[in-house]
């Protein structure tokens, strides 16, 4: 439900048929993007990992991003895995990537392609990276065409896979 279909439902509607609309719009708001079961999850990527990169107490946080609410952390729950993010906003938007080895428990924070290489560059060759992601919308939304278009020729010039699913981190739940 789009905000433009809630200020119709909103202006035309009696104070008991509001609320139960409100209550609806927060239940579907809460639970979008999550398991059957209305638990919230992080997708786990295609490859198999180990179980203590799944444990959320081993894991590095790539960033907090916030749900409206209140900051959710995108934890690196692979062993190499990076982050694009807008720092700023759509009006001023600020690239930032993040790039998380979670066995040496460090993350590389990129302003630019070329911080962004010379990250990837210390990742060990053979080795898969994951791209890591948030649901709803993208946490890179609202970056130059020009920087998000260089992020996959930059992937291929360092020579190290990229697994073929993000993992993503639900936001929508919690």
């Amino acid at each position: 439900m789009t905000f433009p279909q809630l200020s119709r439902i909103y202006r035309g509607a009696h104070r008991g048929s509001i609320r139960a609309c409100q209550i609806v719009v927060l239940l579907s708001l809460l639970t979008e993007g999550c398991d059957s079961s209305g638990s919230t999850k992080t997708l786990a990527p295609q490859s198999p990992t180990t179980q203590a990169a799944a444990d959320p107490s081993t894991a590095l946080i790539l960033a907090a991003v916030d749900n409206g609410f209140h900051r959710v952390p995108i934890a690196l729950t692979t062993d190499y895995g990076f982050l694009v993010v807008n720092a700023g906003d759509d009006e001023h938007p600020i690239p930032s990537v993040s790039v998380g080895f979670r066995s040496e428990r460090r993350i590389i924070s990129c302003g630019s392609l070329a911080e962004f290489e010379a990250a990837l560059r210390t990742v060990p060759p053979g080795s898969t990276i994951h791209r890591h992601e948030r649901c709803l919308m993208p946490a890179s939304r609202g970056l130059a065409e020009e920087f998000l278009a260089g992020i996959e020729p930059t992937l291929s010039r360092v020579g190290i896979s990229v697994a073929p699913e993000p993992v993503i981190t639900c936001l929508c739940g919690r």
